[in-house]
């Protein structure tokens, strides 16, 4: 995944090639981190990815991780309504799976953004804080929410929630670079 992001596709070929002959999918979370590097790749790549992820979706209809990916997969395909699918699969599967009500918050954010429209934002809202209710801990929640709450001019909460967030994650120095901006924006 590294070389991906490096922009090194021979290494990242390589490697991905050699995991997969490790592995030959019988070992469930190989098949997860490859798929997550390979949904970094090329389109050749990516649609490698969706295979395992179809493959990994189908061999246990109780874990809702597949579903994520594959949400993540139809956002890179620009197939939002697939991705929500896959999304509310997810929660149908688990209904306390936190990352499924943060990536639907994010989702709901960036449609917002694109068509300025409140229900979205809310409806974005709503999923963020169904996550921070389920888990008080998934700093990413915090994060969404503090994005969702600045566009609302709720300036305090979002302050709140920025730096919540930040203490969530131990003072990551791009965290804190994040909510020095945040703090301006706000």
């Amino acid at each position: 995944r590294i070389r991906l992001k490096e922009d090194k596709l021979s290494d990242a070929n390589e490697l991905l090639t050699k995991a997969e002959e490790m592995d030959k999918g019988k070992i469930r979370e190989q098949s997860f981190q490859r798929a997550e590097a390979l949904l970094e790749g090329t389109p050749d790549m990516v649609g490698k990815a969706k295979v395992i992820l179809y493959s990994l979706r189908d061999a246990d209809d109780e874990d809702p991780r597949p579903n994520i990916y594959l949400g993540e997969y139809y956002v890179k395909q620009s197939v939002r309504e697939l991705a929500y699918e896959e999304l509310e699969k997810a929660i149908t599967k688990k209904p306390d799976y936190v990352p499924a009500y943060v990536y639907l918050a994010e989702l709901k954010y960036e449609d917002g953004l694109e068509s300025k429209k409140a229900e979205d934002f809310n409806k974005g809202l709503e999923y963020a804080n169904k996550a921070i209710e389920l888990d008080a801990q998934y700093a990413a929640a915090y994060r969404i929410r503090a994005e969702l709450y600045l566009l609302a001019k709720r300036n305090e909460k979002a302050r709140n929630d920025m730096q919540k967030y930040v203490s969530e994650t131990q003072g990551d120095l791009n965290d804190r670079d994040r909510n020095a901006s945040f703090l301006y924006l706000s």
